[in-house]
């Protein structure tokens, strides 16, 4: 049987208050005697200019003369002194009449007046912008009362038919007197260049009975949660308030109160204001989960009829808006293959992902086009694709998306890392590398379960290709959707002209105050959590494939960005361009100061091309001491005496750590370790740069000079470099002792490959290919080159004998390895050697207490080799 509800009838009648309405653009008109407005704030309405402020702006004919500035075209109106930003009547440029035109960035705020009493208002209006200027998009927002993540209106003009009017749909929301609208028009739609241009707009308010009195509670609706209040209000017959279960607004709590609760259950409105603890903090990249995606801005990307759970449609959303890519843990099904467009610059990071192709995926599971400067991680998870014939097919057939046609750039893999730490599975070859229409190059590649005899190469690899050992940190070692422990910065969205500086997030979701930055808010990013002990994240932006390529979300250096001390803290810095303005010369673009125990990544380029050193690595306290440094790509300068890179321990010891400089490009010294002062050391690292070119000097120097060159001692280099047929001096010029170097120089138009100056003592040297008119030159003692394995390990190996020379691409491992001399007082640290073996994997000679780890040839596995050496010099 159905239950009827017992209704009252009501006892009073509600009082009727008369509804008002407001016209932006009406009004505005309205407020002009003559040709000029003549208020603001006009009523309601203010209108600000650039600096936040109403009196920046003044009133004018739009005219090139007298009175007021010269507006363009869009006409008489209010703007500040040099014609932008604008506000004029509607009608000029094509713009509607019933509108408000002029030139962003436009800012309007309206207060509600103590007549908008109903409750609730609803909004509507137009939105258009001009067609002269093409690149550019344009964006409206509406939001209430300074919300940071909740909009009311976010609405972009039509990027193909610009001059379309764009309707606001009709949006109610709560006001109540005081309540503020504010009204912005920027140029930040997403397929813009981030600039603003002429474009008109209007809202119209409207005010309306939401008919929620009943709403005791004060969440905007009204539910079985507001009966109790009115139940404990009841009886209340003097000085009862909304809160206490009056609805009728008669100061007392009755049965009629009730009746309207009854009436209005389950009435709403929007409150058009933020949740409790929000921040407006979003990560600025895309990230995938099983459940959807979530774009920078916070709202779900569309995948309705998605076969691939979401990943193509992230995919292809990256590649057009230049966002990087974050996965997140989950299992996958696919029933389509993914394929990569061409990308230049962009971070992809994954963890404990895995992938399952259907049976419906036969030609590959994940294909790649070109890529430059692409930093790929993947650890955990797998990549299962039985019924395609390539698990991953890397296969470049479209140029760069801004250095092709820009630079001629071909279809390329370039300066790029691939690190599939994951098993992957192909139904005949589970990786493929297809180079009949691009070169690969100048690449570092990992796959975990593929070693690179086992990969299906089609046309061949350059020989400045790696195959590097696994990486085992964590890929994403942040909660991406959480600001806790760490200190974000998320750049602006328009173009690197404007000037925006990025926002920077502290752990509580609060902002820090950056105004008067002049590194875009990353000085004082950094000096935060270096002061209160945080982790750091830098979010940026890559070059999209659609017009305006680049420009967006860049990061402008106007002096030394200082990376500070830091502790046991985690650093990332996502696919950002640190550009130094061409109009300051001279001086250091970034430095880095005291490390220890700490994980500095920074996947993207340095652009420091009038600088005289790019990247100054100087402690001056504690030292570096078992760090890593990984910066992806530096651009320097060519004068003479300018460094890209520069290792300095002349202040305090740099040991332990691990330094990888994946693309060192143009200098006069391309990576220089200087000279160590009589008490400090440059000792006991690792250091990795398997893409140096276009020096003009040197390529990478150990030392400078004789003094105290000799602390510069037992590191392992890898070095690959091209003078790209500049003139130098050397690819390598040695002036430290007993360091293990791995070079290969296949294009060198310069006198030496390398160069062991007076002094460089018990150095090992293993080389492939030198182009040199002296390959090597030795006027140091006891450096080796390239000596007997079974002199390194003892015989224990069994590798086959094949001489160095004829070896064109190289397998890389590094580790460090305590031997001890027959005296145990007296230990000795000794970097482990590499060995390079044509059609193997590199094998790694390393203590127990290392935990890197190799792909190993025949499955030979070697938990550690010891090395006993009678003659090393005792530290």
């Amino acid at each position: 049987m159905a239950v009827r509800r017992l209704r009252l009838e009501q006892l009073e009648a509600r009082l009727v208050l008369s509804a008002q309405s407001w016209d932006l653009a009406a009004d505005f008109a309205a407020d002009f005697v003559g040709n000029l407005p003549q208020n603001n704030p006009n009523g309601p309405w203010s209108y600000y200019a650039s600096d936040n402020t109403t009196t920046s702006l003044v009133a004018t004919n739009g005219e090139a003369t007298a009175p007021g500035p010269n507006t363009f075209g869009v006409g008489a109106g209010w703007a500040e002194a040099g014609g932008v930003p604008s506000y004029a009547r509607g009608g000029s440029l094509g713009f509607p009449v019933n509108s408000v035109g002029g030139h962003g960035t436009n800012k309007i705020v309206w207060t509600a007046p103590p007549e908008a009493d109903l409750g609730a208002v609803e909004l509507s209006g137009l939105f258009t912008q001009v067609d002269f200027e093409p690149a550019r998009q344009m964006r409206l927002k509406v939001i209430k009362n300074n919300a940071i993540e909740t909009d009311i209106y976010n609405v972009e003009t039509d990027f193909v038919n610009q001059t379309t009017v764009i309707p606001l749909p009709a949006t109610q929301v709560a006001i109540e007197p005081g309540d503020t609208l504010t009204l912005t028009v920027d140029g930040t739609g997403f397929l813009g260049n981030g600039t603003s241009t002429f474009s008109a707009w209007n809202l119209n308010i409207q005010e309306i009975d939401p008919e929620i009195d009943a709403d005791f509670s004060e969440n905007y609706s009204v539910g079985e949660e507001d009966l109790p209040i009115w139940e404990a209000g009841f009886g209340t017959t003097l000085g009862a308030t909304q809160q206490d279960g009056d609805a009728d607004g008669n100061g007392a709590v009755t049965g009629a109160d009730f009746l309207i609760w009854q009436t209005q259950l389950g009435n709403s409105v929007p409150s058009g204001e933020d949740p409790p603890g929000a921040t407006g903090y979003h990560p600025f990249a895309i990230i995938v989960e099983p459940t959807g995606v979530t774009l920078p801005s916070g709202n779900p990307l569309n995948i309705t009829g998605t076969q691939t759970q979401g990943l193509q449609e992230a995919f292809d959303h990256s590649a057009e808006q230049g966002y990087d890519i974050f996965i997140l843990p989950g299992t996958y099904t696919l029933d389509a293959h993914l394929d990569l467009e061409e990308l230049q610059l962009r971070t992809m990071r994954m963890e404990d992902v895995t992938l399952n192709f259907t049976s419906n995926v036969t030609d590959y599971g994940i294909r790649f086009d070109g890529t430059m400067m692409l930093d790929l991680y993947w650890k955990g998870g797998a990549i299962n694709a039985p019924s395609a014939t390539h698990g991953v097919l890397i296969e470049p057939r479209s140029p760069p998306p801004l250095d092709g046609p820009k630079l001629g750039i071909p279809p390329v893999v370039v300066d790029s890392r691939y690190h599939f730490a994951v098993d992957i599975t192909g139904g005949i070859h589970d990786v493929t590398m297809n180079s009949s229409s691009g070169a690969i190059s100048g690449t570092a590649f990992h796959f975990q379960n593929v070693p690179s005899t086992s990969i299906n190469f089609v046309g061949g690899v350059h020989s400045d290709v790696i195959y590097t050992e696994g990486r085992t940190d964590d890929p994403i070692p942040f909660d991406l959707f959480s600001t806790a422990g760490r200190v974000s910065v998320i750049p602006a969205l328009t173009d690197l002209s404007v000037g925006d500086p990025a926002t920077v997030y502290k752990p509580d979701g609060t902002t820090l105050d950056v105004t008067g930055t002049q590194t875009t808010g990353l000085q004082e990013a950094f000096d935060y959590a270096a002061a209160n002990d945080l982790d750091v994240v830098v979010f940026g932006r890559g070059i999209r494939n659609v017009a305006p390529f680049t420009g967006l979300s860049l990061y402008s250096l106007g002096t030394t960005l200082a990376i500070p001390d830091f502790t046991g803290r985690t650093i990332r810095i996502y696919a950002v361009t640190f550009d130094y303005p061409s109009s300051i010369i001279g001086g250091t673009t970034m430095s880095i100061g005291d490390m220890t125990n700490t994980d500095f990544e920074y996947t993207g380029q340095l652009v420091a091309t009038n600088s005289n050193i790019g990247l100054h690595i100087q402690p001056d306290d504690t030292g570096i001491t078992n760090s890593t440094i990984r910066v992806q790509t530096t651009v320097g300068s060519p004068a003479p005496t300018d460094s890209l890179i520069v290792l300095d321990s002349s202040l305090q010891t740099i040991e332990q750590s691990e330094f990888y400089f994946h693309e060192v490009n143009t200098a006069y010294f391309a990576v220089k370790v200087t000279n160590p002062s009589a008490t400090t050391y440059f000792r006991d690292n690792y250091l990795r740069t398997p893409r140096i070119h276009g020096y003009r000097h040197i390529g990478l120097q150990l030392g400078e000079s004789i003094p105290y060159a000799g602390r510069i001692r037992n590191n392992l280099v890898d070095v690959r470099t091209s003078s790209d047929g500049f003139p130098g001096e050397a690819a390598v010029q040695v002036w430290g002792d007993v360091n293990t170097i791995n070079l290969v120089a296949p294009d060198g138009n310069q006198p030496f490959g390398v160069k062991f100056e007076p002094g460089s003592n018990n150095n090992i040297l293993y080389h492939g290919t030198i182009q040199a008119t002296t390959p090597i030159i030795d006027w140091g003692i006891n450096n080796l080159v390239n000596p007997p394995l079974a002199a390194l390990v003892s015989g224990l190996l069994g590798l086959p004998d094949q001489e160095p020379e004829q070896q064109e691409s190289f397998s890389t491992v590094a580790s460090r390895t305590e031997v001890l001399s027959k005296n145990e007082e007296q230990p000795y640290s000794q970097v482990s050697q590499l060995v390079y073996v044509p059609g193997h994997e590199a094998l790694e000679a390393r203590s127990g207490a290392t935990d890197r780890h190799t792909d190993l040839p025949r499955d030979e596995v070697f938990d550690a080799i010891e090395l006993e050496f009678n003659e090393l010099e005792i530290l």
